[in-house]
């Protein structure tokens, strides 16, 4: 009677979640949160009370591999809930938390993090986190062994918070995967630039870097032309964006000394495929330079100007 078997089974399921939370089965639907390997909860004005019982749910779940909580809101008294299910979950390979005003509550997560070993995916990218606690988190990321794709865009943490996420990949080169970064609109400012093109370009770093965004932090010519010493010996990063970045505003407008240093590391590098350098108001001295070089490299170069 296989039948009745998955009455049965279906029956226990709604009278366990629906006993969770008055409103919680009308959310997210029919979804078996002790079985699913692949979880979207993004949107679904989950409230952290809420949470407690989600995690309640997938600490159960011994084959989770993909979490999707995007977008809800429940803030950093949901951020426990969150690190319960890291701990909880081995399996966990994709977490998205962008969207969920964490602030403070992102340090929380932060032993959580450290010690998983399957996560390669983590976005937490628009949650109000501040320099401190972007300084705890990065700290906590350095030691994460698997992850390979790390979105904090969006958080206005400033230049302190760049220095220390400089900091972190400095400390963990050797022993990172991690290959796409992604730092737009998080105000890093000429300083964090600096630190961040530094701690990629020291010597014996081997880093496996592929994609950086530095869109819209406001690093000036100082800035790119720390970016442009770095790509004098790397040999991995594909793609860069300093998309938006006042450096042609803050640089020589007449002789673009903005693009000469960085023309010339083109020519010395050729990892890099792709480099986005819009809304830089760049001089037409520069654009001429940065031309030029691309098109004397062996391997191609998309230009973004």
């Amino acid at each position: 009677m296989l039948w009745r078997a998955a009455i049965v089974r279906r029956s226990t399921f709604v009278r366990r979640l629906t006993s969770l939370s008055p409103h919680l089965w009308s959310k997210i639907g029919q979804i078996d949160l002790q079985k699913t390997t692949s979880v979207d909860l993004c949107g679904k004005g989950l409230r952290a009370t809420e949470m407690d019982a989600i995690a309640l749910e997938l600490s159960e779940n011994t084959q989770l591999q993909r979490l999707d909580l995007t977008a809800n809101g429940f803030g950093g008294d949901g951020a426990p809930a969150v690190s319960q299910i890291v701990r909880s979950c081995p399996t966990l390979e994709v977490l998205a938390l962008g969207n969920n005003n964490l602030r403070a509550g992102v340090v929380t997560l932060a032993e959580a993090l450290a010690t998983h070993e399957r996560l390669r995916v983590l976005h937490i990218q628009a949650n109000v986190v501040g320099p401190s606690s972007v300084k705890t988190l990065a700290t906590a990321i350095a030691s994460a062994p698997g992850l390979e794709d790390l979105d904090l865009s969006s958080n206005a943490f400033g230049p302190v918070g760049g220095v220390a996420i400089a900091e972190a990949l400095a400390s963990s080169a050797s022993a990172s995967s991690l290959e796409r970064l992604d730092l737009t609109a998080c105000a890093v400012g000429m300083r964090g630039a600096v630190a961040i093109a530094q701690a990629l370009s020291g010597e014996g770093v081997a880093h496996r870097l592929r994609s950086i965004e530095m869109t819209t932090n406001f690093i000036g010519p100082d800035g790119l032309s720390a970016f442009a010493t770095m790509l004098m010996g790397n040999t991995t990063l594909e793609e860069l964006s300093l998309s938006d970045n006042a450096i042609g505003e803050l640089g020589d407008r007449d002789t673009g000394t903005c693009g000469q240093a960085l023309a010339a590391a083109l020519e010395m590098n050729q990892s890099l495929r792709v480099l986005d350098l819009t809304f830089n108001n760049l001089s037409a001295a520069a654009t001429q330079a940065l031309v030029a070089a691309s098109a004397r490299r062996a391997v191609p170069l998309e230009l973004k100007f």
